[in-house]
């Protein structure tokens, strides 16, 4: 009978070896399971910041896009701008040169 208890002592102890190297192995899974975990989080994250920034990106290139045009409109507006200053340059120098004649022309008279 102590031979059978020995055997059952024995097997007793190689389940429980057994028992720890499971828990171990577990554990183990466990650590790598919550490392998973956490770089699911970070990667969601990083996910999330792109995302982000493609709006934002694509924001901007919109924004871009209406400042071209309201530069363009400005261009035009000048451009009116100079020609109107222009006119005017032309227009005194036609007034200059009429009055030039208007004085001509009263001397002429005087004489």
């Amino acid at each position: 009978m102590s031979g059978t208890v020995e055997k059952l002592r024995s097997k007793l102890n190689v389940l429980e070896d057994e028992k720890v190297q499971l828990q171990n192995t577990i554990n183990g899974l466990n650590t790598n399971l919550d490392g998973k975990k956490r770089q699911l989080k970070e990667f969601d994250y990083m996910k999330n910041r792109v995302e982000m920034m493609e709006m934002e990106h694509s924001h901007l290139k919109e924004f871009s896009a209406q400042l071209i045009e309201e530069n363009k409109g400005l261009d035009d507006m000048n451009k009116a701008i100079d020609e109107k200053d222009q006119q005017l340059v032309d227009l005194s120098a036609e007034l200059a040169d009429f009055r030039g004649l208007e004085k001509v022309n009263c001397a002429i008279q005087v004489d």
